[in-house]
């Protein structure tokens, strides 16, 4: 969501707002952790810290126009621009920006900075009849809240830039918006997957266990005891929003200590993208069933081996 235009302006100095930042659609976590996401002067989203994730549409930075209006002073002594960050609102509440970064390429040069930027040689060129204008790209952190700590669907932030000069000429205070749309954290909880006992021969073979049929099939000179189940990955998420899954292969060791281990690599169904099923702004479940297949070596050794498989769910 990109707000309109809009002007701020005193004496020889105006800032205005060219465009709007926005880290378009990202996912909160699951919790009450807030997610920072890093959001660059160019317009890059880099990688969020602290459980949520991003999800899709077009990151954008701020882009404000600071003008001189025909006047040399700031078109040729050093002109200073100040951001501040003043507050946010929705999954942004009780947060502020932060970790500005600012570039700008007045006619001396490309210059960068932070949260205050000094363009050594003013906004030129000079002339007491034409305007001199620069762009001025902002980046900054946004925090967002996660979901035991804000139901809202939609974050905003707001910061505040200003210029002024070394003749004490300086612009209103601008006040800039940016945005974000939020879904619900992906959290991910799973069951067992056993197959049971399975009595070992001579031979060994492959143990398969599908994770769509359920079937669970031994070599033919093996047997399988008792009771085994498929396991489960339950993903609960933003109704209406397509998931992938993927569960990694583990290895299961003897817990008897004799270092014997075998490989499984799991399977999962229903596969590929996902529909989290229910009604389109708020929490679903999608249930994964999960199986596999090893190889059993021939002359197993007998004991229990166990391993930990490892279920990761991401938007599409």
């Amino acid at each position: 969501m990109v707000l309109g235009a809009s002007e701020a302006s005193a004496a020889n100095l105006t800032a205005a707002t060219t465009q709007s930042p926005t880290i378009g659609k990202v996912a909160a976590a699951s919790g009450s952790a807030t997610t920072n996401f890093p959001l660059s002067d160019s317009g890059t989203l880099g990688t969020p810290s602290g459980g949520g994730s991003k999800v899709s549409g077009t990151p954008k930075q701020a882009i404000i126009t600071i003008t001189c209006v025909k006047n040399t002073n700031c078109q040729s002594k050093p002109v200073t621009i100040t951001i501040t960050a003043t507050g946010g609102s929705g999954r942004g509440a009780g947060t502020n920006l932060s970790s500005f970064t600012s570039t700008a390429s007045p006619t001396s040069g490309t210059v960068t900075g932070t949260s205050t930027l000094v363009l050594p040689s003013g906004i030129g060129p000079k002339s007491t009849t034409t305007n001199s204008a620069v762009a001025v790209d902002v980046g900054a952190t946004f925090p967002v809240l996660g979901d035991t700590a804000s139901s809202a669907t939609t974050g905003s932030w707001t910061f505040t830039i200003s210029a002024s000069d070394t003749f004490g000429d300086s612009s209103t205070p601008l006040t800039v918006t940016g945005t974000a749309t939020v879904e619900h954290g992906l959290s991910v909880t799973a069951t067992t997957l056993s197959f049971g006992t399975i009595a070992s021969s001579a031979g060994g073979g492959a143990v398969t266990y599908p994770a769509g049929t359920g079937t669970l099939t031994v070599p033919a000179d093996t047997k399988a005891l008792g009771s085994h189940s498929l396991g489960s990955v339950s993903v609960t998420g933003e109704a209406g929003q397509v998931i992938s899954m993927t569960v990694t292969a583990t290895t299961m060791v003897d817990q008897s200590s004799t270092g014997v281990s075998v490989t499984l690599t799991p399977s999962i169904s229903p596969g590929g993208s996902q529909l989290i099923p229910g009604t389109a702004g708020s929490a679903g479940t999608k249930t994964f069933a999960v199986g596999g297949n090893f190889t059993l070596p021939a002359h197993t050794v007998p004991g229990t081996y166990k391993g930990t498989y490892s279920a990761t769910a991401l938007y599409n």
